[in-house]
């Protein structure tokens, strides 16, 4: 087969997109519509008689060619600290890994992802990422959350030619794949979606990777909008109330344990007794946290 492949790259300003083939060498074609884009590039590449290569095209959305999910994991015993108060070190530990499984199995039903990368120095985040046949990349000694990111995307970029990259928390576990669907449906060249209290961001799609720096944390929204204008980008604001829900308090465990549908965190809170411990020591259960009430149904809205 003769070695291809096709991407196209969004002018924040003006929008342009292009067509990028590579066959032993590179033809540029700047085009304004996205329907007759993608259809030169199937046109161009059925006379060549490459069928392979053309389903693989319609697989892909709108030509995001090397798309990956990558998901960074702390060691085990530096996680959920801010549990502490409810959960004993090795329950933390355990709540951490079947969120990350949750996590990994919602990425791995999304077709059109070409890879997923762990990101975490964590033995046993790695362990449960090749159980999965996710990739696993260790991040520099004393990387918080945005360096782990960038360090990650620049290896996708360097290792898979990655166009695209999701970073998605590991701590969100109500996302299934049809949400990953609708964030990449919306996505531009910078994507962010919000945590539940509007202020912490649990999900950034970038085209490229690294568009913007990365600004994990405490109101982390704020400063990746910002960097993101530095960066002449005007991003879109994905929200997802599936995605929205982080446990990173006792309240949100609270809720979780209120509002989680089955899944392998509703299953290890209850066999491991924790749910009928914290119900016991009459944890509140409250039902909203800073105005934004529980959601029985997912929902997804868009602010560009």
């Amino acid at each position: 087969m003769l070695a291809a492949s096709l991407a196209t790259h969004s002018n924040p300003r003006s929008k342009p997109l292009c067509i990028e083939v590579v066959i032993g060498h590179t033809v540029m074609v700047t085009l304004d519509d996205r329907v007759q884009l993608a259809q030169t590039c199937l046109d161009f590449i059925e006379q060549l008689g490459e069928s392979e290569l053309v389903n693989d095209t319609r697989r892909r959305s709108w030509g995001m060619n090397m798309l990956w999910a990558l998901v960074p994991v702390k060691q085990l015993s530096q996680s959920k600290q801010r549990l502490a108060a409810v959960l004993e070190p090795g329950e933390r530990e355990g709540l951490v890994l079947a969120m990350l499984r949750d996590v990994l199995t919602a990425v791995q039903g999304v077709a059109v992802f070409d890879g997923v990368l762990l990101v975490s120095r964590s033995s046993k985040a790695r362990a449960l990422a090749r159980d999965f046949g996710t990739e696993i990349f260790v991040e520099s000694a004393g990387s918080d959350h945005s360096r782990a990111v960038t360090e990650a995307n620049r290896y996708l970029i360097r290792r898979h030619r990655t166009r695209t990259s999701l970073a998605l928390s590991g701590d969100i576990p109500r996302i299934t794949a049809q949400d990953i669907d609708q964030i990449i449906a919306h996505h531009d060249c910078v994507t962010l979606v919000p945590n539940d209290s509007g202020d912490g961001t649990n999900a950034v799609l970038t085209s490229p990777p690294n568009a913007i720096s990365y600004h994990f944390g405490e109101r982390s929204l704020k400063r990746h909008v910002a960097s993101a204008d530095a960066a002449g980008i005007s991003p879109s604001i994905v929200r997802n109330t599936n995605l929205a829900l982080d446990i990173d308090e006792p309240r949100d465990l609270a809720r979780a344990l209120v509002d989680l549908p089955p899944s392998f965190t509703r299953n290890y809170l209850e066999s491991s007794g924790i749910a009928a411990r914290l119900k016991d020591q009459n944890i509140s259960q409250t039902t909203e946290r800073f105005g934004m009430p529980i959601l029985a149904d997912q929902e997804t809205w868009v602010t560009r």
